[in-house]
């Protein structure tokens, strides 16, 4: 029981904390495209403009972090779809619409968001 009995112990308690936190993103990328369809749908009634730069933020992060792992499931049109969402929910840079333009694409993005989470299920996300 010497050093190498330590330290092949410590290399098994890593592997086992890298699972463990491979399952935590797992989840929370279930539950936050989850969360921003929601939020999507919460858009279309008529709420204070921080609401909608809120908003922004988050749809934009969730849409590059879906598009990066679609990029490793190799899921090229959700990649696509993610891509073109992550564009339309800039913040940096908005992309300016009327309300009444912004009503449908924010339904869409919702059913995106809710059909990636039906569809985009993988055991090698990390």
């Amino acid at each position: 029981m010497g050093d190498g009995f330590l330290l092949i112990r410590l290399v098994n308690l890593s592997r086992s904390e890298k699972l463990n936190n491979t399952r935590g993103l797992k989840v929370s990328f279930l539950i936050i495209r989850i969360i921003v369809a929601i939020m999507l749908l919460f858009a279309l009634a008529k709420l204070p403009y921080s609401y909608y730069t809120i908003l922004r933020l988050v749809v934009c992060g969730t849409a590059f972090w879906s598009m990066f792992i679609s990029i490793k499931l190799d899921k090229r049109t959700w990649c696509l779809v993610f891509g073109v969402i992550a564009v339309l929910f800039n913040p940096i840079f908005p992309i300016r619409l009327s309300r009444g333009i912004w009503q449908p694409i924010d339904i869409i993005c919702a059913l995106c968001f809710i059909i990636s989470f039906l569809t985009i299920k993988s055991k090698k996300i990390y």
